[in-house]
C-alpha cells in the first residue's frame, strides 16, 4: 500500500496483512463408531500502529506520537484443538457425541495491544489482551 498523502508517501502493510496463515489437521477413524481428530494452526501475527513517543500538550493531554503506519507486529497466532467423536447409527438417524478442547495448550493469543503506564517503575507499556484460553466442548449431533 502506497499513498500520497499516508505514511509521508511512504509504503506501509495492509492491517490485515498475515503473511504467513498455515493449518494443519488429522482424523483417524478407529472404527465406524469413534474418531479422533486434531488441528493446529499458525498465523503470523496482524500489523498494527504503536505510538513511539507520548508528550503532554498545554491543557496536559496525552499527544502519541506515531512514527507510520502499521510498522509494528503483533506477535504470532497458534493453537491446538482436540476433539473425539462417538457415533451410533440407529434405524432412521445417526446420533452422535463430540468432545472437543480448543487451544489445548492454553496460548494466551493477542487479540489486540493497548498503552497503559506503570506507576511502579514510571514508565508507559504496552500490554496485550488475549481471549479464549482453553475451552472444552460437548455437543450432541443427530443427522437423519
Amino acid at each position: 500500500r502506497q499513498f500520497a498523502n499516508l505514511n509521508f508517501g511512504n509504503t506501509f502493510p495492509y492491517k490485515y496483512d498475515r503473511r504467513h496463515d498455515f493449518k494443519a489437521a488429522v482424523v483417524h477413524q478407529f472404527s465406524k463408531r469413534f474418531e479422533i481428530s486434531a488441528e493446529w494452526v499458525y498465523g503470523t501475527g496482524q500489523a498494527i500502529s504503536l505510538p513511539v513517543a507520548v508528550y503532554l500538550d498545554n491543557d496536559d493531554r496525552e499527544i502519541e506520537v506515531y512514527q507510520g503506519r502499521n510498522g509494528f507486529r503483533m506477535p504470532a497466532y497458534h493453537r491446538l484443538d482436540l476433539g473425539m467423536k462417538f457415533t451410533k447409527k440407529k434405524k432412521r438417524y445417526e446420533r452422535s457425541w463430540v468432545i472437543g478442547i480448543y487451544n489445548v495448550y492454553n496460548r494466551m493469543n493477542a487479540f489486540f495491544i493497548y498503552r497503559d503506564f506503570d506507576y511502579d517503575q514510571n514508565k508507559p507499556v504496552f500490554k496485550k489482551v488475549s481471549m479464549f484460553p482453553v475451552i472444552p466442548s460437548v455437543s450432541w449431533q443427530i443427522k437423519f
